[in-house]
């Protein structure tokens, strides 16, 4: 599954795949670092920066996120910003290091992924 689905679906089931009371702000927004997957904004008015991994997490995809935080944070200065990372495998050393630096982390199997493509296409997703 490509991660470009991966968000698609976490766009049209975000209180199922993340947590409730959320709601998307912006996909794909430019930074000078790159793109952000996705943004939404919780209840309290938060903004909740996710990265997408279609693949077991590793060091890389978790500087990529750490290098959107103060750049987000610059243009949303009035926010206070939380990170996520969502994977299908995040290894228990991953877990740690997101859990020391505050990063909120989601291990999600591709099979739950396409559980929901199923709902939304009503077939089954080619393997």
């Amino acid at each position: 599954m490509l991660e470009s689905e991966m968000e698609k679906l976490i766009i049209l089931f975000p209180e199922e795949l993340i947590t409730h009371g959320i709601t998307l702000h912006s996909q794909q927004e430019v930074f000078p670092a790159g793109r952000t997957d996705l943004i939404f904004i919780d209840l309290n008015g938060n903004l909740l920066v996710v990265e997408v991994k279609s693949v077991q997490l590793d060091r890389k995809h978790i500087g990529q996120i750490v290098e959107y935080w103060p750049q987000v944070k610059q243009r949303y200065s009035d926010s206070n910003i939380r990170l996520m990372v969502i994977a299908p495998d995040i290894p228990y050393e991953r877990r740690a290091y997101l859990e020391h630096f505050q990063i909120e982390f989601r291990e999600i199997p591709l099979h739950i992924f396409q559980k929901f493509q199923k709902k939304v296409t009503g077939r089954r997703p080619p393997k």
